[in-house]
């Protein structure tokens, strides 16, 4: 008995579930304060490298797991197969994410300005910051396109079986009787 399969679906079920309990966990963003003779900016740049890193990781779930959330040949035995409770699972938990993560920069971008810096210090944090939230919204389009890709999926499958619905209801004749006559 192959046990392949479920054994990936429990593996990417436990990882989404760690990466939301870390979603949680995660620590707010404070103000700056000068800790040592490296300073505020180590703050920062390790803040900004530890959401980098999250962003990271979803961007990897989501592209790991493609093939078998978009059911990406699917009618073949090798592929990669997920149920619809595991594609609504990363629905959700990329939802969550990229809606914490979304805040969680805001919240970033408004204790950086607070701090008294250099102005060619500020310019690099917003452009920091630009970037990041650049690279969420382009995770977070991913995670949009094979949404997009799975929901048309289902509604040209649901629009076949009402077309197959509706053909068993209309009675057929054969071709060259004279059903329609009245006798």
């Amino acid at each position: 008995m192959d046990i392949t399969q479920s054994f990936k679906a429990s593996v990417m079920t436990v990882r989404l579930q760690r990466k939301a309990e870390l979603a949680g966990k995660a620590k707010p963003a404070t103000a700056p304060t000068k800790t040592g003779p490296t300073g505020p900016k180590d703050d920062f740049a390790k803040q900004a490298k530890e959401v980098c890193n999250k962003i990271t990781s979803l961007r990897n779930v989501l592209i790991e797991n493609r093939t078998a959330y978009m059911r990406i040949g699917q009618h073949l035995k090798s592929a990669a197969h997920m149920t619809d409770a595991q594609r609504d699972l990363i629905d959700r938990e990329s939802e969550k994410f990229v809606t914490f993560y979304t805040q969680h920069l805001a919240k970033m971008r408004s204790d950086w300005k607070s701090a008294k810096r250099k102005p060619q210090e500020r310019q690099h944090i917003d452009a920091v910051l630009d970037l990041l939230v650049s690279y969420l919204h382009s995770v977070e389009q991913i995670y949009l396109d094979q949404k997009k890709y799975r929901v048309q999926h289902e509604l040209e499958t649901y629009k076949l079986l009402k077309l197959a619905a509706d053909k068993k209801k209309i009675p057929v004749r054969p071709a060259g009787s004279n059903s329609g006559k009245l006798g």
